[in-house]
């Protein structure tokens, strides 16, 4: 799921390009908090989902490279996050 969808799941109701200007748009408290919310999710997502693709690029690479056996397609999918 996107960042925008995750937003409107969550029924966010500022859009990114305004959340730096929250305090003079007079948020209420539940808004900017969702704001956070957001941000944090954002900072915690990305780190995960760049080792994810790191970790399917490599074993996809043993895939092309017809090194996959067992043991190391169990070794590499227990690193996933």
């Amino acid at each position: 799921m996107g960042l925008a969808a995750c937003r409107r799941a969550q029924r966010l109701s500022v859009p990114s390009p305004l959340a730096g200007i929250g305090d003079k748009l007079d948020l209420t408290a539940t808004a900017q908090s969702r704001r956070r919310s957001s941000q944090c999710m954002k900072q915690e997502a990305v780190p995960i989902g760049n080792r994810l693709l790191e970790q399917e690029a490599k074993l996809d690479n043993q895939f092309a490279g017809l090194a996959v056996n067992e043991e190391s397609l169990r070794k590499s999918v227990r690193r996933l996050p």
